[in-house]
């Protein structure tokens, strides 16, 4: 606007200094009395006053230019003089320069009190971590067989080197957030497969020995676990030890709680003859073992980033979670009581399991008034209570397992309140 107001002004101005007084100028064209001037300026002289004086246009006469007057023929329309039309475009000028009484004056970004442009606060990075050592729920899931000797010959099954398939039993979760998925795929290598040993018997042994000979030996094998993938894809180092550095370990196979475990040798436990009892010569597929995380896995947030989004493409788990006791083999005559959250349930019988439906969160149970087990559950969880006895004080108490060890266990169980099927007795059969 101010720039419009000067060019107005500045064109009156030397536009009416180069033309002579008076001139007569026609609105539809540009006649003057008098050659005085160029054409572009009487042009330029026209135009500025049809914009100062709109009457004149609107009268489509001669005007004649005059130091006070304008004259319309007949009719006189009072216009200004040039210094009083200047002094009028100075006015306006200045009052478009100077701000209203309500708005808002621009700061003055020049001035050194102008405050210097602040970059916004920057959030705390978020780190996520993965402790060192988390313990993960593994299964084989093809099997694991050293050498094995029979009366026909020695046969090899898994040689140095194989790689060896393994899934996540459970989920695995930190701070809340599943970092491996339940069926998360991992990997483990045979590092080596002994020949099984040859026993030496004396001659007084020999019916020993022959009879050795008929019985099947498989020979050990020393396995390393690798890695397990976390839900977005990337490769979890695993170890075999809760510390210490990844390394192979002889597998020992038993059979535990309805189930097949393979796990590094213990002399404490390996010396018990319930243990040497339940030992097996190799691992079929679906044999559980455990894995440790090895070295704590710090997750920057574009990889937090990328593990929520991970998670957005898991299935959606239930808004509950599910809770399952069961009970094994003996003391049939005797049916304990339990109850969980001050609410009594069904009684579990010999060889029998039940499901409840439990909300995310802390819970207790205890069985005959024993001091309660307390746990924490999440939505989507699944969690197992064996219910055993103590020959010893003669009580009843509540032990949690493992997903896996809990699903092995119940697989041979019936559902509570379900009578047991009784085998036929030789007398009944006989007499079919």
């Amino acid at each position: 606007m101010a720039a419009i107001l000067i060019s107005v002004t500045g064109g009156l101005y030397y536009g009416l200094r180069i033309i002579s007084w008076p001139h007569v100028v026609t609105l539809g064209g540009f006649t003057t009395t008098q050659q005085t001037g160029s054409i572009a300026s009487r042009q330029f002289t026209a135009k500025a006053l049809r914009t100062v004086c709109p009457r004149a246009e609107k009268a489509g006469r001669t005007m004649k230019l005059d130091h006070c007057v304008l004259g319309f023929g007949k009719s006189k329309a009072k216009c200004f003089t040039f210094p009083t039309l200047s002094a009028i475009a100075y006015l306006c000028l200045c009052l478009c320069l100077t701000p209203a009484s309500g708005a808002q004056e621009l700061p003055d970004v020049f001035s050194s009190e102008t405050q210097p442009f602040q970059q916004p606060p920057t959030v705390a990075l978020q780190t996520f971590t993965i402790p060192d050592g988390t313990q993960i729920q593994l299964r084989l899931a093809q099997p694991v067989r050293g050498m094995t000797r029979t009366i026909k010959g020695t046969r090899v099954y898994s040689k140095p080197g194989d790689k060896i398939r393994l899934v996540a039993a459970d989920d695995v979760r930190v701070n809340g957030l599943v970092v491996i998925s339940r069926g998360a795929v991992g990997q483990a290598t045979v590092i080596k497969a002994d020949p099984p040993p040859i026993n030496t018997y004396s001659y007084n042994d020999r019916y020993a020995a022959l009879a050795d000979i008929f019985v099947p030996k498989t020979g050990s094998v020393l396995l390393q676990l690798d890695w397990i993938e976390d839900v977005t894809g990337h490769a979890i180092p695993l170890r075999a030890y809760p510390a210490g550095e990844p390394k192979p370990f002889t597998m020992v196979v038993l059979a535990e709680n309805g189930g097949i475990v393979a796990r590094p040798p213990k002399l404490s436990q390996d010396l018990k003859l319930k243990n040497l009892s339940h030992a097996k010569q190799w691992a079929p597929a679906g044999t559980r073992i455990f894995g440790f995380v090895h070295g704590a896995i710090n997750i920057d947030p574009e990889g937090l980033a990328e593990l929520k989004d991970a998670l957005a493409l898991l299935p959606i788990p239930n808004p509950t979670a599910m809770l399952t006791i069961f009970r094994g083999k003996g003391h049939h005559d005797l049916q304990p009581r339990i109850s969980c959250d001050d609410k009594e349930i069904a009684p579990v019988g010999e060889r029998q399991y039940t499901t409840l439906e439990i909300a995310p969160g802390k819970h207790a149970c205890h069985a005959d008034g024993r001091p309660a087990l307390e746990f924490t559950v999440e939505a989507g969880e699944e969690c197992f209570l064996s219910q055993q006895y103590r020959s010893i004080s003669s009580l009843w108490e509540l032990k949690a397992v493992t997903t896996a060890e809990g699903e092995d266990s119940v697989s041979s169980l019936e559902p509570a309140g379900k009578p047991l099927e009784k085998q036929p007795t030789t007398s009944a059969v006989k007499g079919h």
